[in-house]
């Protein structure tokens, strides 16, 4: 009787059960049909890799499902939602929600921003859903030689990462909803896991040919007490290389991420400081930014071009100091490596010359909107340590009305019928005034500007004013020429000539380089056989036959665009679009494109609105510069859409790419835009200017300790030499009528005397200089705190 009624309980017990767990069972059902997303509950950022930005095109994946055709989404029955669906969709140039077909008028909707994603992509980049916690006392050191430029770049970075206030945010659109309240501790459960279960050689394959690099690194100093969690950063330098970025600068890196903390390898310093921006952008937060984390990952990275250059014209609108600056910074934040500076214009003069003070004081827009040679110091220095390249322009002989202000008598003055007009050409390249006062203004610029590189222009020359001056006329009659060009021609020949005279006896790079516009080769002007040329309308025209290397900014115009989404057309655009020419432009050949510019020409832009004008919209030309690859535009969009946001948080006020849509930000972030990088992050010789720009960067630390050994190795020889001795006679002829003094003794002895007391003071107080000043550098070269 007992037994059956156990039985009896058993088998109820055994129904509750199962009717329990498929209760159970359909609930978690529901809850997978109210996921936008789908990811994964356990491990929410690994699905990130996993969800591909949307297609334009139907039948392709957008998110984690499949757009259909409108016929069959009218046959298949939707799944219930309690809430509108997130997903987006790309139709040409425009991002909106995928919607319903009865729904006519499309809900514009940017793409969700990613994290942890890098701009420009790396060439190689292997990266799992493995990640790792990142300490907040997190250190960056360097295994072998350094710098001054790494050490400044190791300040900037140490401050850039140690907080999530400048750090991208895990979205919670890649978090089911019914986990968004413990999103934190779930991941930080999971970095924990990862570093103490996770197989250290799970990507050691991916990077075998630099395995036995890596291995080199010693340990973190403090990894065995924080064994849950990466503390320490290492960068190894192969050489330091030059003081000075140049177009023959290695930039190529390699980066490790696994848990034994973060390795960086580089050929040169310049490769450094673009592994550090990588790094940085690999760092995620969490969504209230109580942690920060970093996915395992390995990098093996070089730029496809060695020039990608932001070109800025600061003469139709003057663009202030600052600006400058934070253009630099951003610049640095997407790895372009040259800034094409168009100083001055037809409309102003904004160059403060000191050889022809006439020329800004006439023509300059303001007395206080002018550059002086400290603030371009200071703009050199400030991209020098950042790896960029000051180019400047000085167009000439056209766009140089504003020469004219205090040098009418250099022009050539245009001729209507037999009477002159009160309008002026271009510079008369027949005058010798002309030439004698170029020359010597170039050689003002070559003396400031240290780059191997000078920008001559020679775009947009009117020659038909030139046709119509009687002088000019008689010129060419008198030296057997047919046309202006001709005369062009020599004036071209003669002022190089000079200026490469001039250079090849400077201090700093010897001989310069010439990089012209497009017209001087269409034109057949005699170039220099190492002249670049700058392509920027039809590229039908070949240099590369010619043995000259070019620079293309064709569809490259951040001006021109109307739409911000025309990132897109800058993104797509191809540097090789003549199929018939891929010899001409074999990126192995000498004679091919070695690399590109983004230009901002300022007619319609202010310094109160060029920064939001440039950026992020450019960030796409950066992409393609650095890695040219087939472009993937679908798969670009959400990575842009983080870097603006990345941007933004560091204090770049950028503008909009694609659409509506905001940055994730913590719970209780400030939504108040945040102060420029340079300004909070800066420490006090941030942005001095260095007084002299030909000296060696070496440790200053160094150098007074390798002058006081010096000092006293000089003293003691001369003590034991005897030499005071030797030469008493001239001492006592010194010494009679300045150390006289009322004593029996010998002036040589109280000479002695004297020197006895004075070298002693003499080097404590050196000793003392030298220890203020290391106390000093300690402070403004170390990892401060925030």
């Amino acid at each position: 009787m007992r037994s059956d009624v156990r039985i009896v309980l058993l088998s109820l017990l055994l129904l509750i059960q199962r009717e329990l767990l498929a209760e159970i069972a359909n609930e978690k059902q529901k809850q997978n049909e109210n996921q936008v997303d789908g990811a994964d509950a356990k491990l929410p950022p690994a699905k990130q890799d996993n969800v591909e930005a949307p297609k334009n095109k139907v039948g392709e994946k957008s998110g984690n499902r499949i757009i259909k055709p409108l016929n069959e989404r009218k046959k298949i029955k939707p799944p219930t939602y309690n809430v509108p669906v997130n997903e987006v969709y790309r139709n040409e140039k425009i991002w909106s929600y995928v919607d319903s077909p009865q729904n006519l008028i499309p809900i514009p909707r940017a793409p969700t921003p990613t994290f942890g994603q890098v701009v420009p992509k790396p060439q190689v980049w292997y990266k799992d859903d493995t990640f790792y916690e990142v300490l907040p006392t997190f250190s960056i050191s360097v295994s072998g030689p350094s710098n001054y430029i790494l050490k400044k770049a190791i300040s900037r970075y140490q401050r850039l990462t140690n907080n999530c206030s400048r750090l991208s945010t895990y979205s919670r659109f890649f978090a089911p909803r019914s986990t968004s309240n413990t999103i934190d501790e779930d991941l930080r459960t999971a970095s924990k896991a990862n570093i103490k279960f996770v197989p250290k050689t799970k990507i050691t394959h991916l990077y075998g040919p630099a395995a036995s690099e890596f291995a080199l690194f010693p340990p973190c100093p403090n990894q065995k007490l924080h064994s849950f969690a990466i503390e320490c950063l290492q960068i190894a330098v192969k050489s330091l290389g030059n003081f000075w970025p140049s177009a023959e600068m290695n930039e190529s890196y390699s980066l490790l991420v696994n848990p034994e903390g973060v390795k960086i390898i580089a050929k040169e310093v310049w490769g450094a400081i673009r592994a550090l921006e990588t790094f940085s952008q690999l760092l995620w937060c969490s969504p209230t930014g109580s942690s920060i984390f970093i996915n395992q990952t390995f990098i093996s990275d070089f730029p496809t071009f060695s020039h990608r250059g932001l070109h800025l014209d600061t003469a139709r609108h003057f663009i202030s100091k600052r600006n400058i600056l934070v253009n630099l910074e951003a610049m640095a934040f997407s790895k372009f490596n040259v800034f094409h500076w168009h100083l001055v214009d037809d409309q102003s003069f904004p160059f403060a010359s000191k050889t022809f003070p006439e020329l800004y004081k006439e023509a300059a827009y303001h007395p206080k909107m002018i550059y002086t040679h400290e603030d371009i110091k200071e703009i050199i220095e400030f991209a020098r340590v950042r790896g960029i390249r000051v180019i400047p322009e000085f167009d000439i002989p056209g766009h140089t009305r504003s020469w004219a202000y205090s040098h009418p008598e250099l022009f050539a003055k245009c001729y209507e019928t037999d009477y002159d007009s009160p309008y002026y050409g271009g510079l008369d390249p027949t005058k010798e005034e002309t030439l004698d006062l170029l020359v010597k203004f170039f050689k003002e610029i070559i003396e400031l500007f240290p780059e191997s590189y000078l920008h001559m222009g020679f775009d947009e020359v009117e020659f038909s004013c030139l046709e119509t001056n009687p002088h000019i006329q008689n010129y060419l009659s008198d030296h057997q020429l047919q046309t202006s060009i001709d005369a062009i021609k020599l004036f071209t020949v003669k002022l190089l000539n000079s200026i490469q005279a001039f250079a090849k006896k400077s201090s700093m790079t010897g001989g310069r380089k010439f990089i012209f516009w497009q017209e001087a080769f269409e034109s057949g002007l005699k170039l220099p056989n190492n002249s670049v040329i700058h392509l920027w309308k039809d590229l039908s025209w070949t240099p590369g036959y010619f043995g000259f290397p070019s620079i293309i900014s064709k569809g490259w115009y951040l001006d021109s665009y109307f739409w911000p989404s025309e990132w897109i057309t800058y993104y797509e655009n191809n540097l090789f679009p003549k199929q018939d020419l891929d010899d001409i432009f074999d990126t192995n050949k000498s004679n091919s494109v070695i690399g590109g510019e983004a230009c901002m020409w300022n007619e319609w832009q202010s310094d109160e609105t060029v920064i939001q004008r440039i950026w992020p919209v450019v960030c796409a030309i950066a992409e393609r510069l650095w890695n040219y690859k087939s472009p993937d535009t679908d798969e670009f969009a959400p990575r842009l859409e983080e870097m603006r946001c990345r941007l933004l948080r560091r204090g770049v006020r950028v503008g909009v790419t694609s659409g509506p849509g905001m940055c994730p930000l913590p719970p209780n972030a400030d939504i108040n835009p945040p102060r420029v990088f340079l300004d909070e992050y800066a420490d006090d010789s941030f942005l001095a200017t260095r007084k002299n720009a030909n000296c060696l960067d070496s440790d200053a630390t160094n150098l007074f300790i390798f002058f006081g050994i010096v000092l006293f190795a000089f003293g003691y020889i001369f003590s034991r030499l005897n030499l005071f001795s030797r030469f008493h006679r001239v001492l006592k002829r010194f010494s009679f009528g300045i150390l006289r003094y009322g004593t029996s003794k010998s002036r040589l002895f109280q000479f002695r005397r004297v020197t006895g007391l004075v070298l002693p003071v003499c080097f404590f107080v050196f000793m003392g200089l030298l220890l203020l000043f290391s106390a000093n550098v300690s402070r403004t070269g170390s990892n401060p705190s925030p």
